[in-house]
């Protein structure tokens, strides 16, 4: 049996070493420019870059599905592919493909590809917020384009974009956009309660991005929010709240039962103004 796992680890070994021989002898294709989750601000264009370690061709750029490798020409003093795109502000996803040279293919060529997601973001103008825990004055904090938890007031990492979709005195809906991934928006992933929120690509269509704000409290002068979740179907259920670790979520933002107790409500620093909303809802610009 001894002899037979030795023989068995050698054999995986010389397949693993045989693979990384093979893929050594072929040619890659990399989308060197934009990096994966980069942050792109209007209204620079973006750059491409298309590179690789051998020589390709037949080289094709698409965005979003949309053929652009008219734009995206060959480099002769690099031996990149470069070009720079007139992109709107979102999310955005590019794919790069070439015949590639392959030592073991047929007619040694195969066709290598490389993806990646980035963000255009719109510019800096809006107003961005922070918001700090009644029970401790944690906050919110964008710890990755689709992770949050809860941390001290850090920079841009706890500054927030809260946009209202429509106008009212009592309740009204808004999306909640990170600074510092602003194509993400904070997203209930289902109705569990206790389930820990997310960031996911903004879309203003989607009801787990939609939240209700409403001020529950006035303490002087100060307001505290209350956030509740539209896609969430059960009733008084779907609230913004700071994890505990009797459930294991200690530090992270999660949602629960709508209760108003001090770690589900929400005070909001206007960075813009240095100081923190009042009105009946949090979304004032």
């Amino acid at each position: 049996m001894a002899a037979t796992s030795r023989t068995f680890r050698a054999n995986v070994l010389l397949s693993a070493a045989v693979a990384a021989t093979l893929l050594s002898a072929c040619a890659n294709v990399k989308i060197q420019a934009p990096t994966a989750d980069a942050v792109l601000t209007l209204p620079a264009a973006t750059h491409v870059v298309i590179t690789s370690s051998r020589s390709i061709s037949n080289v094709a750029v698409a965005v979003d599905g949309n053929d652009v490798s008219n734009q995206v020409a060959y480099a002769p003093g690099s031996g990149d592919y470069v070009g720079d795109l007139a992109l709107g502000a979102g999310m955005h996803t590019i794919v790069a493909s070439a015949d590639a040279y392959c030592s073991y293919c047929t007619g040694q060529q195969y066709r290598a590809s490389d993806t990646k997601t980035f963000c255009v973001a719109g510019g800096s103008g809006l107003t961005n917020k922070t918001l700090f825990a009644q029970a401790d004055n944690l906050g919110w904090s964008s710890t990755g384009p689709r992770t949050v938890a809860l941390a001290s007031d850090a920079g841009t990492e706890t500054k927030w974009t809260l946009s209202p979709k429509g106008a009212g005195i009592l309740s009204v809906p808004g999306t909640i956009q990170s600074r510092l991934f602003p194509c993400s928006c904070l997203r209930s992933p289902n109705d569990t309660n206790g389930a820990v929120v997310e960031l996911a690509p903004c879309n203003s269509n989607d009801p787990r991005q939609i939240w209700d704000g409403t001020r529950e409290q006035q303490v002087s002068g100060v307001g505290f929010y209350q956030f509740r979740n539209q896609g969430v179907g059960a009733a008084n259920r779907g609230c913004l709240a700071e994890g505990k670790a009797a459930d294991g979520t200690a530090g992270q933002l999660v949602q629960g039962d709508c209760s108003g107790t001090s770690n589900q409500l929400w005070k909001v620093r206007n960075n813009n103004l240095n100081q923190f909303e009042a009105d009946q809802t949090p979304w004032g610009q």
